[in-house]
């Protein structure tokens, strides 16, 4: 009896002009999403590819005059000199630029750090309307070259991207609603309901025939528009051979799904109230203004207050602080470098600009280190109360997950950034000691330069950070359905309670 339910009611469906205009609403909004989630990778990729460009460009320009330089010295028989540091072009015969390792590593030549898009990447927007995928790497203190903010519209960073991660959280929700706020009472108040329950079937089949054709015809199109939307997405950013893609797709499917159970389940325990159609989708649609738009900002606002992080601008006061103070004392700046690092002491006369540079640089990253330390550590504490209050609102849950399955999360975001640095000090120890030596590199050992290497999540980070937040969705989804099927035995057929 639930199979033939189950098809009569997706005839009925399928036949409604009604619900043929939400599906189709549906399908366009999520392709929408997609394409629009895809123009914010596309910008983000097409940038880093800007910046590699201009990077090697610029190397190969310091190379260029570097060999120059050397089969010059070579045809005249003469020794090749170390370059102090100019920022004026050599003239002939001068040792160029190319020469000195601290012009090289501090601001000749950079290495382009960059962070790759996954294969979900365009499904949700997540930290790429605030953060850059590429970091600029040279021996500037570390901070410096952590200040990549994204320039993004103000209005879109208020409101949240237009992607599919949006189109999930906010309007799935609505046509779910749209689609179940009447399963019961449209029945009853047109006066089948009570015909149906002549034949031999209790009302709890008749309300799960009816919820599972519509959620399976949901499913249905969520399913084939996500695939296609995986399809055109990773065609474009050629990352479906990649095995974590379809991967981060299935655990995607899977958020989607509990997120769109939890919406039918409210629909159901809705439905078993005994109320009129309109007081249904009353009380549905002030649920979804509280747990999609009411509660995420009440809990947002809560971690933000309770655990205030320092912002940016405080970073970029500290380091201006720092380097006022390191200009006032310059002697006591490179005094205190060489003291932790005496291996390096040059001679008197060594002590050049960029030496000066160097020490002052270090003496940035001490006086902002506490700073960026308080910054990271209220992050966390922010994020630990949000995770904490996550099961007040689906919303919350999936927009974690989305973001943690798309990986635009901010937890990936610094997990970057902390290669980054680690990098950072590969490339100083790397220049450092050869320019305080005198060093002169000569071209063959640019090919030896250091490399930034990113090394991928597994797969398994991703379903631990995602993993408890879906099943405690998944415990809430089977308490309301079990609670609601529960309180249809006292559903009065006939009269409204």
């Amino acid at each position: 009896m639930l199979k033939t339910i189950v098809a009569h009611e997706a005839r009925l469906l399928l036949k409604s002009r009604a619900t043929v205009f939400i599906l189709a609403l549906l399908v366009a909004s999520m392709m929408f999403g997609i394409w629009n989630g895809l123009r914010a990778v596309e910008r983000q990729n097409a940038s880093a590819r800007t910046a590699i460009v201009d990077e090697a460009a610029k190397k190969q320009r310091v190379l260029d005059e570097l060999i120059a330089y050397e089969k010059f010295t070579a045809a005249r028989g003469i020794p090749r000199e170390f370059a102090p540091v100019n920022h004026a072009p050599p003239r002939p015969g001068e040792p160029p630029q190319g020469t000195n390792a601290g012009a090289v590593g501090g601001e000749k030549v950079r290495e382009v750090a960059v962070l790759p898009a996954t294969g979900l990447a365009a499904f949700s927007v997540g930290q790429m309307d605030l953060q850059r995928n590429y970091t600029l790497v040279d021996m500037k203190n570390k901070f410096n070259i952590a200040d990549n903010l994204e320039i993004e519209n103000p209005l879109n960073l208020m409101a949240g991207t237009f992607d599919l991660a949006f189109v999930i959280m906010f309007i799935l929700p609505i046509f779910i609603i749209a689609l179940t706020y009447d399963m019961l009472s449209g029945e009853k108040e047109s006066g089948t309901l009570a015909l149906a329950m002549t034949q031999p079937i209790s009302l709890r089949t008749f309300m799960a025939g009816k919820l599972l054709s519509r959620a399976g015809i949901l499913m249905l199109v969520i399913v084939a528009v996500g695939l296609c939307a995986l399809l055109f997405s990773g065609a474009a950013l050629g990352s479906l051979g990649d095995p974590g893609t379809w991967g981060r797709f299935g655990l995607w499917l899977l958020a989607v799904l509990l997120y769109a159970a939890f919406w039918f389940g409210l629909g159901v325990l809705v439905s078993a109230l005994n109320k009129s159609s309109e007081t249904n989708i009353t009380i549905l649609a002030g649920i979804w203004l509280v747990m999609v738009v009411i509660m995420p900002t009440l809990v947002s606002l809560t971690a933000t207050t309770v655990y205030p992080a320092p912002s940016r601008m405080d970073l970029k006061v500290a380091m201006r602080d720092a380097s006022s103070a390191a200009e006032k004392a310059e002697s006591e700046t490179t005094k205190a470098y060489y003291t932790d690092h005496v291996e390096m002491l040059p001679s008197k006369e060594t002590e050049t600009y960029l030496t000066v540079f160097l020490a002052r640089q270090e003496a940035l990253e001490r006086a902002v280190e506490p700073v960026f330390d308080n910054f990271r550590k209220q992050q966390d504490r922010q994020a630990g109360l949000v995770s904490r209050f996550q099961y007040f609102s689906p919303a919350i849950v999936m927009q974690l997950a989305l973001n943690e399955i798309s990986g635009t999360s901010t937890e990936r975001y610094n997990a970057y950034m902390d290669e980054v640095f680690a990098f950072h000090q590969e490339w100083r120890k790397y220049f450092t000691p050869r320019y305080l030596r005198k060093e002169i590199l000569d071209s063959s050992t640019y090919k030896d330069f250091p490399k930034f290497h990113y090394t991928a999540e597994s797969p398994n980070v991703v379903v631990q950070r995602t993993g408890l937040s879906l099943f405690g969705l998944f415990l809430i989804v089977a308490a309301i359905m079990a609670y609601s099927f529960a309180r249809l035995r006292r559903y009065g057929v006939r009269e409204n309670g």
